[in-house]
């Protein structure tokens, strides 16, 4: 029976949907589905909206879509799981068991069976997302699969691979109705490279040579006799024979087509579950498969039409062995220390980028220069990196005309953690309190690396101001800082830093422009940089917050360059001359230029509309609906005067 909610969630009206139109999909992840269709003339359907709460016998509903069929309408639902996407994080990363990720983004009330199975430390790392998201990530993660129980907020976690065999059978004779049949082998492989851990000390990667008859490859050729290769890495690996033996398991997955079939089963939703193994008899095609029933589409008010999706066993591996050959690359720079120096001339529109990689033994330098000069932009590259005993020396420039400039960059910017650290990005990324801006006045251009500063407060008496941002942290990991800062006091002024929890007094400062470093260890996965003044007038500048335990001068964000009067970031390239009230940005959704003179924008435009404050159409203006040749307006100026024609 379904129900729509109202106020409390609790059920407010029946809603009698259209027999063959009421379907729940149970899918494999856990992201359950309610689709139904109901009359128009229904009173209740006109009751119905997005984002209605829909309830039946087991679980609640969000309504996502609705659609107009003639007299009826269709909804499509999804599990009510968004108490889980109201926190968000900008960049995320954490190493723990899947029970201690569920205690620190369940909501609370909320409880958990996990079956034991899931005991062992995995990386969970995203960009950016929800509570929500960092659960389904560990999901992918771990291997593993939720069924969510929303009103009795409990949440089960089954580990498809350790489902047995339940004795059932499939089979066209008995309780199949139908069978389709699916085949791929996108991930086709017959051999496979498998590496672990890495020594820190020597640099070496385990493989299997020792245990292998000196060969780091298993091979497969139950299939095919091609050899096709593929590579997978096991980090926390550290036995060259269960490193083996794991390879010879994976490689039995990959060396075979995957198959699945969808079946329409009779009277499946009595006899079969998401997640049971059976045993598919398939005389067409041959052979008795065991098989894990991945989907299932279940239909209460007519059951003759359930079918369910199987997928073989080998199938189990797949989104593991994806996971570990997609981490190959991240984890080869692991234990990697660096230092670097990052220097902008604002007024030569220069930057050069010096950096030292230390792994191990093995040390890489890293040079790079870009500069723009009025015809030509060139763009040089030199890099020194040893392996081993061996030395190698690689250089290329490019050289482009301005007027066809196609520049590929994989990384901008610098290491520092902390973004738009220099004041001439703004405060969009910052958290301000009382009052805040940026100085890019004289004293700031010849003081600081950036050529800006952030001035909190704005006098010695009944002032304040506050500057915060929260960066992503490895818990444990060793962090180093810097920032210049030039404070105007009064008797009773109190001006401080903070780093990641570790405060810095700044009260005792003189009004000249003085240096600060220092290390810290992280003991979360995020942290604070802050800095604040009361009663008084404090700058800071050059803020910088990297990896490891040197920092000595400034440098900017990933994806951050600044050059001269202009300045690329994440938000897009903005373009502000000193002295000049004009300032143009661009970014993938506007185009704006303004006067910050007036504060009125001069020029603006994007997908939706577009506004010029003078506009002059020399030859002539036409306005006309798109796609359209007929019925526009056209001003068409001539001798003395402008014809005007409608309906053109």
């Amino acid at each position: 029976m379904l129900f729509l909610c109202g106020e409390g969630k609790r059920p407010v009206a029946a809603i009698d949907p259209i027999p063959g139109s009421y379907c729940v999909t149970y899918k494999q992840g856990g992201a359950d589905e309610l689709t139904f269709e109901v009359p128009k003339s229904d009173p209740v359907y006109l009751k119905i909206r997005e984002e209605s709460v829909i309830s039946d016998d087991s679980n609640r509903y969000l309504v996502k879509e609705r659609d107009s069929h003639g007299e009826t309408g269709e909804l499509f639902c999804q599990l009510d799981l968004d108490e889980l996407k109201s926190r968000f994080y900008r960049a995320y990363r954490s190493e723990e068991t899947l029970p201690d990720l569920f205690v620190r983004h369940l909501p609370p009330g909320w409880r958990w069976e996990t079956g034991g199975s899931v005991s062992e430390k995995r990386v969970v790392e995203l960009e950016a997302g929800t509570d929500f998201d960092v659960l389904e990530k560990a999901r992918e993660v771990h291997g593993v699969c939720y069924r969510w129980d929303v009103p009795n907020r409990f949440l089960q976690v089954i580990k498809p691979s350790e489902v047995a065999p339940s004795g059932e059978f499939l089979t066209d004779e008995l309780n199949l109705l139908s069978v389709g049949f699916c085949g791929e082998t996108g991930d086709f492989a017959t051999r496979l490279y498998p590496y672990g851990k890495e020594d820190r000390e020597s640099g070496q990667v385990l493989n299997i040579a020792s245990v292998n008859e000196g060969l780091e490859y298993v091979e497969n050729h139950s299939y095919s006799d091609k050899i096709i290769s593929a590579c997978y890495r096991d980090k926390d690996c550290e036995d060259p024979q269960e490193l083996k033996d794991r390879a010879i398991e994976m490689l039995k997955t990959l060396a075979v087509p995957q198959r699945s079939y969808e079946c329409k089963v009779a009277d499946g939703a009595q006899t079969f579950a998401l997640h049971q193994v059976v045993t598919l008899l398939n005389r067409e095609e041959g052979g008795r498969v065991d098989h894990q029933i991945v989907e299932y589409r279940d239909f209460p008010l007519c059951r003759e039409k359930n079918t369910a999706t199987l997928e073989g066993l080998g199938r189990r591996l797949e989104t593991g062995i994806k996971e570990k050959i997609g981490a190959l690359d991240r984890d080869l720079a692991s234990g990697e220390r660096r230092l670097n120096e990052f220097v902008v001339d604002a007024d030569a529109t220069y930057a050069r980028i010096s950096e030292t990689y230390t792994k191990g033994e093995t040390d890489a330098v890293i040079a790079s220069q870009v500069t723009q000069a009025k015809d030509v932009l060139r763009t040089e590259v030199s890099e020194t990196y040893v392996t081993g005993e061996e030395m190698q020396k690689r250089a290329s420039e490019i050289e482009q005309r301005v007027e066809e400039i196609t520049l590929s960059v994989s990384r901008t910017g610098g290491d520092n953690l902390v973004r738009a650290s220099g004041a001439r990005l703004g405060l969009e990324d910052w958290a301000v309190a009382g009052t805040v801006c940026c100085d890019d006045g004289a004293d700031c251009r010849r003081n600081t690396s950036a050529g800006a500063a952030f001035l909190l407060g704005e006098g010695l008496e009944n002032s304040s101001g506050k500057l915060a941002q929260t960066v992503k942290l490895v818990p444990d990991g060793q962090y180093a800082w810097y920032f210049r800062c030039k404070l105007e006091k009064g008797i009773t002024t109190g001006a401080s830093a903070s780093f990641g929890g570790v405060t810095i007094d700044l009260s005792g400062e003189v009004e000249e422009w003085t240096e600060h470093t220092g290390t810290f260890i992280a003991q979360d996965q995020s942290g604070e940089v802050a800095f604040s003044v009361e009663e008084g007038r404090l700058w800071i500048a050059d803020i910088t917050l990297v990896e490891g335990l040197v920092c000595t001068a400034w440098q900017q964000a990933k994806n951050e360059l600044i050059a001269g009067s202009v300045s690329v970031s994440e938000r897009g390239v903005e373009v502000a001359q000193a002295g000049d009230p004009f300032s143009a940005r661009i970014d993938n959704r506007q185009f704006l230029i303004h006067n910050t003179d007036t504060g009125e924008d001069v020029a603006y435009f994007n997908k939706d509309e577009g506004r010029i404050s003078k506009l002059t159409a020399e030859d002539g203006l036409t306005v006309r609906r798109r796609g359209n040749q007929s019925g526009a307006l056209r001003l068409m100026p001539v001798e003395g005067g402008v014809f005007w024609i409608v309906n053109d």
